[in-house]
């Protein structure tokens, strides 16, 4: 890891999958919006390379405790939906991110 990245996880789609996700959270140096930390998501192998720096998924956050609470929450999404054979991969992964995002974000954020 670099000196701005606070998370990265390697989500893989089974126990003997090829290919998976890297989720990737770092601090910003320049914020968007006031946002400091951005989670991504990308494709990668199994070995955690990721093999298309397209992102596939990205959240914006203020502080690295929203920061790392949302990199958890979309490791989850994307671990428990990987188990979940009942929709199509791609859909199934990134509806429950969303689900999972909204339920994790329903408190409106207060301002300091």
């Amino acid at each position: 890891m670099n000196d701005r990245t606070i998370a990265k996880t390697l989500v893989l789609l089974g126990e003997d999958a090829f290919t998976g996700y890297m989720v990737s959270s770092v601090y910003l140096p320049f914020p968007h919006d006031g946002r400091e930390y951005e989670t991504m998501v990308f494709n990668a192998n199994k070995d955690g390379n990721i093999t298309d720096w397209t992102d596939l998924y990205c959240k914006r956050y203020y502080n690295e405790e929203e920061a790392m609470a949302g990199h958890e929450t979309i490791c989850a999404a994307l671990h428990s939906a990987s188990l979940d054979t009942s929709t199509t991969e791609s859909t199934n992964i990134f509806d429950a991110i969303k689900m999972l995002s909204i339920a994790a974000t329903s408190t409106p954020r207060q301002e300091s």
